[in-house]
């Protein structure tokens, strides 16, 4: 025969799970005397309790007002009722304001191009709702793995894999002609040469938006970077590579608006129709 599981109180009364089974049997049936809640106890319990045990909490119960007794029967406080209703109800109202309210964005400066690329792909590419709409992308340069270990490829690669992910770059250069190759090599589609006028790049996982803003001296660099092969040898393997570790401050503002994320998608979205 299997022991009865051991039943957890709705009522989230903090200490020992005997005064715990104490309060939920009394929740069930108002009066009760001693060798009624002894009897509940001991069955509810995973260890045996002691008649002595049993007294000691019902009396440490009674002194927190928690329980009151009517001759030799106990039942729970009215007072201590009204406080655990005052309780949920404040908590209950907590609960709906946080959800009508809308969330603060949240900025996060990353030291190094590396560090915010382990962001998308570790944190943000991971956020609520991102199975449910394709991934988005608005960059004004095509981005790159370079930097990345094997370990971090991997989850990228999982990560388009498993989800729709969706680019339109500004540029249009050999270097991002290259880039968007590895990219769609690995399920993801893109197309270059879209304008558009933020001054920042995009990136939209479900409801939320993250903006990401370079650091202007770095940004020059990197264009100049990207703009300057003629063919694939003039590419700047070891530049690009020092530019991803080397500290370059990374501004990404998270938040969350469906009615932005939803706008995003529907003008990146029509550029593969």
């Amino acid at each position: 025969m299997n022991p009865t599981p051991h039943r957890k109180t709705p009522l989230l009364l903090g200490g020992s799970n005997t005064k715990n089974t104490i309060v939920f049997a009394l929740s069930q049936e108002p009066l009760q005397s001693a060798q009624q809640l002894y009897r509940k106890v001991a069955k509810e319990n995973q260890k045996p309790i002691s008649y002595q045990a049993l007294h000691k909490a019902l009396k440490e119960l009674e002194n927190e007002n928690v329980l009151e007794r009517q001759n030799n029967q106990y039942r729970l406080s009215s007072q201590w009722l009204r406080t655990v209703e005052n309780w949920v109800q404040e908590t209950k109202n907590k609960a709906l304001q946080q959800a009508t309210e809308t969330p603060k964005p949240e900025t996060t400066v990353f030291p190094t191009i590396i560090e915010f690329g382990r962001f998308l792909i570790f944190d943000f590419f991971n956020y609520p709702k991102s199975d449910e709409f394709p991934i988005i992308a608005k960059w004004h340069l095509m981005y790159t793995l370079i930097g990345l270990s094997q370990e971090e490829v991997k989850e990228v690669r999982k990560t388009f894999k498993k989800k729709q992910f969706r680019i339109i770059c500004e540029n249009n250069s050999l270097v991002d002609q290259s880039l968007a190759q590895t990219f769609q090599k690995m399920g993801v589609k893109a197309k270059l040469g879209i304008r558009f006028n933020e001054p920042f790049d995009t990136i939209v996982v479900g409801n939320h938006v993250c903006e990401i803003f370079y650091d202007p001296a770095y940004w020059k660099e990197w264009k100049k970077m990207w703009q300057k092969p003629k063919s694939p040898d003039e590419f700047d393997l070891e530049g690009t590579l020092r530019g991803m570790h080397e500290p370059n401050p990374t501004k990404a503002i998270v938040y969350h608006d469906p009615a932005r994320a939803q706008k995003i998608r529907e003008e990146v979205l029509k550029q593969f129709r």
